[in-house]
Parts: C-alpha cells; sequence; structure tokens
C-alpha cells in the first residue's frame, strides 16, 4: 500500500468552520468517483509539521494500491471533482505533497494519533536500521525523496521517541 500524502494551510481570512465543511465536501465527492486503486482518504487537522508555515495546517492521505493509481487520481480531480476542489482550494493557502510507501505495521486510522517523522541515521544500511526499529502502529517511507519531509514516518496513538524526530499530532476531521 502507498500514500500521497498533501499539506495545506487555510488562509486565515477564512472561517475554520467553513474550511473543513469544503474540504469534507471534497473528501465525500472524492470517494464516490470510484478511481481503480483508490482505496479511501482521509483528512487531518494536524500541529507540529515544521515544513508549513504556522496556522492552521491539514494532512491529507489519499491511501493507493501503487503509485500508478495517481495518474487516474489526476484525471478524476480534472474530469470529476474540479470545481469541489477548486473551492477549497480557492480557501488555501499553499501545499506540499509526498509520496510514502507502508513498510511494516497495521494501518489503523483513530480520532486522534501522533505521527513521528524521522530520517534513517547517515551511514547505516537500510536492513539494520528497519532491525532496530520498534514498530508501534504504521511505518511509513517517503518514496523517490519526494517531498518537504524527513524519510520516515511511523503513525501511533502516542508518539514514538527517536532522537531528532517531529513530533506531529493529528485530529482527523474526515472521515467523521
Amino acid at each position: 500500500m502507498e500514500a500521497y500524502v498533501f499539506w495545506h494551510r487555510r488562509d486565515p481570512q477564512v472561517n475554520r468552520e467553513r474550511y473543513e465543511e469544503y474540504l469534507i465536501r471534497f473528501h465525500e465527492n472524492f470517494q464516490r468517483v470510484g478511481v481503480r486503486g483508490f482505496l479511501h482518504s482521509t483528512s487531518y487537522r494536524i500541529s507540529g509539521v515544521s515544513w508549513m508555515p504556522q496556522g492552521d495546517v491539514y494532512e491529507d492521505w489519499y491511501l493507493i494500491e501503487d503509485s500508478g493509481v495517481l495518474d487516474r487520481l489526476i484525471d478524476a480531480v480534472e474530469k470529476d471533482t474540479r470545481t469541489v476542489h477548486d473551492e477549497i482550494a480557492s480557501f488555501s493557502l499553499e501545499g506540499k505533497g509526498t509520496l510514502l510507501a507502508l513498510k511494516a505495521g497495521e494501518l489503523s486510522e483513530v480520532r486522534q494519533d501522533v505521527a513521528t517523522w524521522f530520517s534513517k541515521p547517515r551511514g547505516v544500511q537500510y536492513e539494520k536500521f528497519y532491525a532496530s526499529l520498534e514498530v508501534s502502529g504504521s511505518l511509513w517511507r517517503r518514496l523517490l525523496a519526494m517531498g518537504p519531509s524527513p524519510e520516515f514516518c511511523m503513525i501511533s496513538a502516542e508518539g514514538v521517541t527517536i532522537p531528532s524526530s517531529i513530533q506531529v499530532k493529528r485530529e482527523m476531521i474526515f472521515p467523521r
């Protein structure tokens, strides 16, 4: 399983409730399109992510079978959800994305959790690095060095202690 993760920031001139209402509407519409290989999406209000400026930041996860699904997702936005996509985009100031692959653990989607972002220490082989990790929740790895985040993300109920990591608290807003 892979995930396209997209961070976006609410324009402070737009009311939070209105922004989230439009964001939820987009995800609901997108779910109905029925893209082959698209599993589902989730959206979180987050705090603590260092690669986005201050303000209300959101993190959307689009779970997919593999990266080949991305072209079909783009087509779906262009053909089936353009209006509702453009509405929420008009309320956003910026966005950044990345592509991740599930490397270990189980996907668990709960109302509140912590995403711990971290990097593999230089000089450590991946096999040894993976063996050294005690996976709590799910472990994701960034693909092709795409995106602003560190290489790894472990999502768990309370977060994990890893040196030089970034702890991002998440509150699910979609699905409700």
